[in-house]
C-alpha cells in the first residue's frame, strides 16, 4: 500500500474510523485523508497541542496557547466549523475523550506545586464547566487515557 506524504507535523491521533489523522503542522490543526493525502486545515486558534477526536469522530479536542503561560481546552465541531472553550486560567494538556463522548480527561499543570500535574475530567454536555479531580493527591499525574 502507498501511503501519501502528509508532510511534516506532531502529535498525530487517528480518527475513531481510521480514515483521518489530525495532527498539528505551522501551529495548526490539520486532518488529512491518509490513503488520498488530502488535507484540510480547521480551526481558528494558533499555537495548538494534542489534538484528541471524539468516538464519533464529530470532534476534535485539543490545547491552544494563550498568552505566556496558559493552555486553553478547547474541542472543534467539525460539522459546524466552530471552536468552544471547555477550560481556561491554567495549563490544561493532553485530553482523552471518555467511550462515551461525554466526558473529557486532561491533565492541569500546577506551577504553584513545582509543576506537579493532576487528572481532571470535565462533562462536555455541562455548561457550567465544573471538574472532577481523578487523581487524588498531588503528583505526577499525566497523559490520562480511558479504557475502551
Amino acid at each position: 500500500t502507498e501511503l501519501a506524504d502528509l508532510g511534516a507535523g506532531r502529535f498525530p491521533a487517528w480518527s475513531p474510523d481510521g480514515g483521518k489523522i489530525a495532527f498539528i503542522s505551522s501551529g495548526k490543526i490539520v486532518v488529512a485523508d491518509w490513503q488520498s493525502g488530502g488535507a484540510v486545515t480547521i480551526g481558528d486558534r494558533a499555537n495548538v497541542y494534542y489534538p484528541a477526536w471524539s468516538p464519533d469522530g464529530k470532534m476534535v479536542a485539543y490545547s491552544a496557547r494563550e498568552g505566556d503561560a496558559s493552555y486553553i481546552l478547547y474541542i472543534y465541531d467539525i460539522e459546524n466549523n466552530a471552536s468552544k472553550a471547555l477550560m481556561s486560567g491554567k495549563i490544561h494538556l493532553r485530553c482523552s475523550f471518555a467511550p462515551n463522548g461525554q466526558w473529557i480527561a486532561f491533565h492541569t499543570i500546577l506551577p504553584e506545586l513545582s509543576s506537579a500535574a493532576q487528572i481532571y475530567a470535565v462533562n462536555i454536555l455541562e455548561s457550567d464547566g465544573s471538574v472532577l479531580c481523578l487523581s487524588g493527591e498531588n503528583g505526577e499525574h499525566r497523559d490520562p487515557s480511558w479504557s475502551r
